[in-house]
């Protein structure tokens, strides 16, 4: 029990097929639009596709971290990542595995946040897909306004961390 972010890490770098797909457990994304990322996958031929809650239904918090992550992003790397810490994601395995090299040894809480930089910079063509976003059927949210706050001013760091070590 090492976080969600080792969590993920640890089951990307596990993966054996040929996509990877990687969706939050929690029941707020549609299913179905596993599609909509599989066929631009597909049709673009790009080597990651990330879902875009464009209209989200998340406690305002979840807003506000979302739109400094954005800017930030922006501001250190220069390009725009609408939903950086996307849970909804289709790569392909050797991109993957590209991108995991990239970012190895880096600590991260949310490496979905730098998974797309690290795309970005490796040159592998990625794309983005708006997703349906539903309201939390099931479970509580486990960031509450504290642990939130500080999970962000721990993301802000690393961020800073990744672009000048990892992204120069």
């Amino acid at each position: 029990n090492q976080g969600h972010g080792a969590a993920l890490l640890t089951g990307f770098k596990f993966a054996g097929k040929e996509l990877v797909f990687h969706t939050d457990s929690d029941y707020q994304v549609e299913p179905k639009d596993f599609w909509k990322l599989y066929g631009l996958l597909q049709e673009q031929r790009l080597d990651l596709v990330y879902g875009w809650r464009k209209k989200r239904h998340d406690p305002w918090v979840r807003f506000v971290v979302t739109k400094i992550l954005k800017v930030l992003n922006f501001t250190l790397f220069g390009f725009v990542i609408n939903d950086a810490n996307s849970p909804f994601k289709l790569f392909r395995r050797d991109s993957l595995k590209s991108i995991l090299k990239k970012l190895a040894g880096v600590p991260m809480f949310a490496p979905s946040i730098f998974m797309i930089i690290a795309a970005k910079k490796l040159g592998l063509p990625y794309g983005e897909v708006e997703i349906t976003h539903l309201p939390r059927r099931t479970g509580v949210g486990s960031l509450n306004l504290v642990k939130l706050g500080k999970v962000t001013l721990k993301c802000l760091y690393q961020t800073i961390i990744f672009r000048l070590f990892v992204y120069p």
